[in-house]
């Protein structure tokens, strides 16, 4: 059975919904961002005697990256329609991969411990809300300066 060029441009989309050229750059930025919110969350937790995690510096950095890998690894693999599912949640299907991710890093690395279950699903959500303000504030913000390219 040959494909339809209609079906193949699906299937291709489907496949390469999370690749594209500047994937390099992506990752990087996401990295980024992941770890100053991380870090910057867990020292206002950590100022308001809120700890969630026994961890050293280290930790949190090979945390950031970890979940940065996991969930890119997740956004790659899942289907268009699951994306869409995540998408329409406002971070709470977000949330909860994340309090999996770290569970599962915290099980592999013997030295990060969790030290509350509520403080990690309050975290996780306050986490993913900030990121979520940030990627707001930077489409905005790119979108407006292509507008005012245009409009020149």
């Amino acid at each position: 059975m040959k494909l339809q060029p209609s079906q193949s441009k699906k299937i291709l989309l489907t496949l390469t919904f999370y690749f594209h050229k500047n994937i390099v750059k992506h990752l990087m930025i996401l990295l980024l961002v992941n770890t100053f919110v991380l870090m910057g969350l867990i020292g206002i937790l950590t100022a308001l005697n809120l700890s969630v995690f026994e961890a050293s510096i280290i930790d949190i950095l090979l945390l950031s990256i970890f979940l940065t890998l996991s969930e890119h690894i997740i956004k790659t693999t899942m289907s268009i329609r699951l994306y869409q599912v995540f998408a329409a949640s406002f971070g709470m299907a977000s949330s909860i991969i994340m309090v999996l991710i770290v569970t599962v890093f915290a099980m592999v690395f013997n030295q990060f411990k969790i030290l509350s279950v509520e403080g990690l699903i309050g975290m996780s959500f306050i986490f993913m809300w900030i990121r979520y303000l940030l990627r707001r504030f930077i489409v905005i913000r790119n979108s407006r300066r292509r507008l005012k390219r245009k409009s020149i």
